[in-house]
Order: C-alpha cells, then sequence, then structure tokens
C-alpha cells in the first residue's frame, strides 16, 4: 500500500491514492460502529440486569425511597464486599448530594428485617380501583400483557357487584414469597393470582368441598416446582384447611392462542364464576376480549365476556392435585424450614409456630399445644 524509498538512512513514505484512504476511514467508521453498538448493548444489558436485581430485592421485603436532586445520599462500595484484604476500609463513601437531573429517579433500598406471617387467618386487603382508568387502554388496545392496575381494577368491578363473593384482593399481597399479607376469606371466593412472574390465573373455591379449590389456567397445564411450591402456599393461606390436605383441582377450561391474553382469561373466568357460570362452559371469542375489556372500564361496569355461538365439551376437571398440610399455620412441607414431630400426635409442626427445644436429639421429648 505505502512505497518506502531509502536514500542515505531517511525514509520517505508515499501519500496513499485517494480511494485507498476512502477504503481505509470507511474501514474504521464501520468498526467504531460496531464498536458503539457492542458498547450500547452491554450497556442495556448491564442495565437490565441492575433492573431485574433491584426487583428481586424489592419483592423480599425492602423499602424504597425515591431520591430528589439535592438529598444526601451514601454510596456503597461494592469491591469491598468480598475482598481479603482491606478489612478496615469503609464500606460506604460519601455523603454525596445528586446533581443532575438524571438521578431524580434514582432509587435506594434498604433491607428491613421480614414480617412473619402471624398464625391463622388474616384480614381480606380488597382491590382497589384505577382512578385515572384512562391509562389502562393503550395497554389492553394494543395487544399487550395485561399489569396488576388491569387485574385490580376488573377485580373492584366485580366486589362492588358480588360483595357477597370473598377474596377479589390486590394482586400486590402475593408477590413476596413469605405470603405475609395474603388474607383469608370467609366466603367462597374468587381471586386473580400472578404465577411464574408473567402468567395471570384464576383460583375459586365455588362448588368446591372442602379444602379444596379450582385453577383456571387458559395457557398451562402444570407449572414449574419453585412457582408451583409458591401457590400451594397462597392457596393455604386462602382456605386455612382443617384437614389434612388441600386440593387442587386444574379446571378444563379454553386454552388461548397466542401468551399475551392469559389476564383477558383470568379476568373472563373469574367474572363469569362470580355471574354463577361455569368457565369450563365457556368458549369466549378471543378477538373481541380487549374491546370488551376497554368498554367495561370506560362503562366502570364488568360485563360477561363475548362468546362463540359453541357448545364446549370437557372434562371439568383435566387434573387433581393433594398437598399435605402441617402445623398450626397448615402450609405445605418446605424443605428449608425446620420441623420436629409431635410424640404423642405424631404431627409435624415449625420451629416459630411451637415452642420447640433448641437442641433436639434421639432422646428429646417433644409435645405440641395441642396434646398439652
Amino acid at each position: 500500500m505505502e512505497n518506502v524509498a531509502e536514500e542515505d538512512g531517511i525514509f520517505e513514505l508515499e501519500t496513499p491514492a485517494s480511494e485507498i484512504l476512502e477504503e481505509m476511514t470507511y474501514d474504521r467508521s464501520e468498526m467504531m460502529n460496531c464498536v458503539d453498538q457492542q458498547v450500547q448493548t452491554n450497556i442495556e444489558k448491564a442495565q437490565a440486569k441492575q433492573k431485574k436485581n433491584f426487583a428481586k430485592s424489592k419483592n423480599k421485603g425492602v423499602k424504597v425511597f425515591q431520591l430528589s436532586v439535592g438529598d444526601l445520599v451514601l454510596r456503597k462500595v461494592m469491591k469491598n464486599i468480598s475482598r481479603k484484604d482491606g478489612k478496615l476500609d469503609a464500606l460506604w463513601t460519601g455523603p454525596y448530594r445528586p446533581a443532575k437531573t438524571k438521578l431524580m429517579m434514582l432509587s435506594a433500598v434498604v433491607k428491613k428485617k421480614r414480617k412473619k406471617r402471624p398464625i391463622g387467618p388474616l384480614p381480606v386487603t380488597p382491590a382497589l380501583k384505577y382512578k385515572d382508568f384512562p391509562k389502562l387502554l393503550p395497554v389492553i388496545e394494543s395487544g399487550e400483557w395485561l399489569k396488576d392496575e388491569h387485574n385490580d381494577n376488573a377485580q373492584a368491578f366485580l366486589a362492588k357487584n358480588f360483595p357477597h363473593i370473598g377474596s377479589l384482593q390486590a394482586t400486590w399481597v402475593f408477590i413476596s414469597e413469605e405470603c405475609q399479607s395474603v388474607g383469608t376469606p370467609k366466603e367462597d371466593f374468587v381471586q386473580i393470582v400472578n404465577v411464574c412472574g408473567n402468567h395471570w390465573i384464576t383460583l375459586s373455591n365455588i362448588g368446591c368441598p372442602k379444602d379444596t379449590v379450582t385453577l383456571y389456567d387458559s395457557l398451562y397445564n402444570n407449572l414449574d416446582s419453585g412457582s408451583k411450591a409458591k401457590l400451594h402456599k397462597q392457596i393455604a393461606d386462602m382456605l386455612m384447611p382443617t384437614s389434612k390436605h388441600l386440593t387442587i383441582q386444574w379446571a378444563d377450561m379454553q386454552k388461548q392462542t397466542g401468551t399475551c391474553d392469559c389476564g383477558l382469561f383470568a379476568i373472563a373466568a373469574a367474572t363469569s364464576q362470580c355471574y354463577g357460570i361455569l368457565p369450563q362452559d365457556c368458549y369466549w371469542e378471543q378477538e373481541g376480549m380487549r374491546d370488551h375489556l376497554c368498554m367495561c372500564f370506560q362503562q366502570g361496569d364488568l360485563a360477561l365476556f363475548p362468546q362463540l355461538a359453541v357448545v364446549r365439551k370437557h372434562e371439568r376437571h383435566h387434573r387433581v392435585e393433594n398437598t399435605e398440610v402441617f402445623c398450626h399455620c397448615r402450609q405445605p412441607y418446605n424443605p428449608g424450614v425446620f420441623m420436629v414431630a409431635c410424640d404423642r400426635s405424631q404431627d409435624w409442626f415449625h420451629r416459630g409456630c411451637e415452642r420447640v427445644p433448641k437442641r433436639i436429639n434421639k432422646n428429646t421429648l417433644f409435645v405440641c399445644k395441642n396434646c398439652k
């Protein structure tokens, strides 16, 4: 590309042709564009990871503060967390004052001690109407996945029209892994619940035997082990079984097309239950469900969803699960929580629910409150 001539130890370089220079400039420009794109991709991945970790921490029992420009804040030195040296170095630096507009939406997470759920039934936290309901309509109309606000708004309409129906609790009470706020309805209930973090289902014990609930899922026929364990705990808190088992009946209901309409089918199933119609008998017109929900929100009332003129044949329940419950709290078995058996009744109890000796061996005699 370059011709080099040597005269008396002096090198003279020839300037490359303009075509070669243009090609070199183009190649360098393309390379820099690729580098910029990769940098932007890495930044987006890092921000997404931070948001995910923040949401995970928030759901595990934390207090969130919204920071404004001029507030005093401390900055945590993350590199000192796992270092073997520098034990006397400060874990926090500052204080600082956010000075840029971009930092106004910065959130600080402060861990707080988890509240233990009291033993026995808890009162229900009702779902509330969304005051600025027009903001809910664009998500429905655009075909996106329904959020908590949509389901809470729908449940609030149902609670107003059917006061004899229990539960219809706010969806946020089901977020925590410990289920500290899940209420125990006194009446037969209907409840929309989020599972797996991105899927809506409906639970109801209307017309069910004692300690039994029917699960309406328009997409899946089963759940992963983690989501199932949390759901069983939530159902146990709502039912407070008096027997040694709780039963979950998986309804043989219409399956949706696509993955974004689970919230619509959950609301449709809950509405049908409140109106006294078996959701298994319904064959909803999926293409018109979003328009119907928008109309209901605008009118301030929730009516039955439109159905096709088709008689749907079903088995009512395609699967039944039986889960054993223990202790005074009537919870399913959790391998991460210590339990001990009463020497008289042979029933199992948690250390936090009974006065269990700190040290347990084969000669330890434990008698529960019920047997004393």
